[in-house]
């Protein structure tokens, strides 16, 4: 009879015993183990293999987030076991963080929140404007346990989620970051200001409330894999409900995972798809403009990536050129517009051309203040001005800009993750908004032509072949 394994659950990690024998020790490591991407080119002293390994033979331990994982491979093999829950039990306390509003879930959302439920945690995979804020809001109040903390990447998200949850719960929600430190049943927090606390240990007080947090949810949890998202995900040892929510709960590097390693698997998913087809989302008509090289490099003494980027992107004069024309267009249009660039000189190539053209854009950049920031988000919100420009770090994923009609992907890349997240900012329907508008380049040199085919192939298979009009130089 086959040796029956005890599995006993820790908030942070499970182990199994007794001793495993060598098969199984070598079926466990090769499932919960990935490839390094571009492993061959780092340099990790004592590392004897490319792969990053989450099980822990000496201990027989791994991170409880891929409980699910190990369960399958068990009885894929037909090994018996047991589950011991060692954690405390908690218990769902609705009356806790009643709904204050008079707002009405949509099916998907319902089904989202019922499956959350049941799984008491995973991530939660919804398109850019499926309202994954109220949907993870109608999650905390049916769980309702205190202290709840919701993390955001970024500042802008930071005033975004707290406004959100103020309409929806009718009571203080508390902030930790952009220097506000104010702690609240529900809290939100920037995952930077977090982990710096941790970090720094400098206050006692904030380090034990965080110590005696129940249930926490990572937005934008594609970022999870991020060492310094592991520690604060890993320092909450008492959390009991762990969630994760994006658009795009994925990694570009093969790392995804350490996000399931933290918060558990996938549990809800949601199309883009069927948003469209229901009308909850609008259709993206994405414009690729074939572009040429510069004649500038045929003449670069070096075809490196950061030189041929350059000579082709940002300093490129035909492709800038196109920019401001469609920039111009699009305000005769009258569509309001969010032009992203991935460096600071591209921007200013830009900006120059459009005060040639007597056109005045903002352009936010990393030094901007997040005050200034969400002013000028919420004239474009308004249609106060027409266009703004932003580096892709500040204005590629998170922000809510219902009345968003245009998007001009200056910068280019090679990351599904970003380009799916820049696309997703011009989805949300509003008033007389039937589509958006995506301004891509395919940029036929070296280096960027595989990245444009790469943009080109995700979107076809993301939102239809019929979604990408290519449009040849003349």
């Amino acid at each position: 009879m086959s040796q029956n394994y005890l599995i006993e659950i820790g908030s942070i990690k499970c182990r199994i015993s007794p001793l495993l024998d060598t098969e199984l020790i070598v079926s466990l490591d090769n499932e919960l183990s990935y490839v390094q991407q571009d492993s061959y080119f780092i340099d990790v002293p004592y590392q004897t293999d490319n792969r990053i390994h989450l099980f822990q033979k000496k201990r027989q331990t791994f991170y409880t987030g891929l409980l699910s994982r190990v369960k399958r491979l068990f009885d894929s093999l037909s090994v018996p076991y047991t589950i011991k829950d060692t954690r405390t039990p908690l218990t769902f306390n609705p009356e806790n963080f009643p709904q204050d509003n008079d707002i009405e879930f949509r099916d998907y959302q319902l089904r989202a929140i019922q499956v959350a439920l049941q799984a008491m945690g995973g991530v939660v995979e919804l398109p850019t404007g499926a309202g994954k804020t109220l949907t993870m809001a109608g999650l905390i109040s049916q769980i309702g346990c205190t202290p709840t903390i919701f993390y955001v990447p970024k500042t802008e998200l930071l005033y975004q989620t707290v406004k959100a949850f103020k309409s929806f719960f009718g009571i203080d929600i508390g902030i930790i970051g952009d220097s506000i430190l104010d702690l609240q049943p529900i809290t939100v927090a920037t995952v930077q200001t977090v982990h710096s606390r941790i970090s720094r240990q400098d206050n006692e007080e904030l380090l034990e409330w965080l110590r005696m947090v129940q249930m926490f949810v990572m937005d934008e949890c594609h970022h999870v894999a991020a060492t310094t998202i592991q520690e604060i995900c890993f320092f909450h040892r008492d959390a009991y409900f762990k969630y994760g929510t994006s658009a795009t709960p994925f990694r570009d590097d093969g790392e995804d995972l350490k996000i399931e390693a933290a918060l558990g698997e996938k549990i809800v998913q949601v199309s883009v798809k069927e948003l469209i087809s229901l009308g909850y989302l609008v259709p993206p008509k994405i414009y690729f403009y074939d572009i040429l090289p510069s004649v500038k490099t045929s003449a670069l003494k070096s075809k490196t990536y950061p030189a041929i980027y350059k000579a082709n992107i940002v300093e490129h004069p035909e492709r800038n050129l196109k920019i401001v024309q469609c920039i111009k267009k699009l305000e005769q249009w009258n569509k309001t517009t969010l032009v992203l660039v991935n460096q600071i000189q591209h921007a200013n190539e830009l900006l120059e051309l459009l005060q040639n053209e007597n056109l005045h854009v903002h352009f936010i950049k990393g030094e901007v203040s997040s005050k200034i920031r969400r002013e000028l988000l919420d004239l474009l919100h308004k249609r106060e001005i027409m266009t703004l420009m932003a580096t892709s770090q500040i204005g590629g994923e998170g922000l809510d800009i219902d009345s968003l009609d245009a998007l001009i992907n200056a910068g280019g890349g090679k990351s599904a993750v970003q380009a799916l997240q820049r696309i997703g900012r011009t989805l949300r329907p509003c008033e007389n908004k039937t589509e958006s508008i995506v301004i891509e380049f395919f940029d036929n040199v070296k280096f960027l032509k595989s990245h444009s085919n790469k943009r080109k192939r995700l979107y076809q298979e993301v939102y239809g072949q019929e979604s990408v009009t290519f449009l040849k130089s003349k």
